[in-house]
């Protein structure tokens, strides 16, 4: 997967960032799944909202580390 920050910013000055991840050829909005947005498209979630682009960068290193993890590889088997 790939992830972007974005950078966004209201009319009345309010300024956050929020994920972008890339699914396929398709770009949408991270939101933390729970139970409120499991009976709606990925294509309509709002968002989660970061208050500083490090919180965010924090998030994309946390889902670039679960990405990793379910990438598994077999190293070895012995016969026992």
């Amino acid at each position: 997967m790939k992830y972007k920050i974005c950078k966004l910013q209201d009319d009345n000055g309010k300024i956050w960032y929020q994920i972008k991840v890339k699914w396929w050829i398709f770009w949408y909005n991270y939101e933390t799944p729970d139970y409120g947005n499991y009976d709606c498209s990925v294509w309509e979630l709002e968002g989660d909202r970061f208050d500083t682009e490090e919180l965010a960068q924090k998030k994309v290193k946390e889902l670039i580390r679960s990405d990793k993890a379910e990438q598994i590889q077999l190293l070895e088997c012995v016969e026992v």
